[in-house]
């Protein structure tokens, strides 16, 4: 990150300032995982990861070894009214 500060005709901008703005708008989402003997894990994470990072994120809850015959399936709550 830059520590600079460019001068304009508005005054100064201050880049580290700025990033660090940035960098606090990053939001994070809550995912429940429900497994198959009824327990659940709720896992926090930066809400634009792919679907992967949850995944690992799980099988490492898990300490799961051979992954290949696994994997998560998304059921949306169906809140209409």
């Amino acid at each position: 990150m830059s520590r600079r500060a460019f001068v304009g005709s508005s005054g100064t901008y201050n880049v580290r300032a700025s990033e660090l703005a940035r960098e606090k708008r990053v939001k994070t989402i809550r995912c429940t995982v429900f497994f198959l003997d009824d327990s659940q894990q709720t896992f926090e994470l930066d809400k634009r990861s792919k679907g992967q990072i949850l995944l690992d994120m799980v099988f490492q809850h898990l300490e799961l070894i051979e992954k290949d015959y696994f994997g998560l399936q998304f059921s949306e709550n169906d809140h209409s009214s």
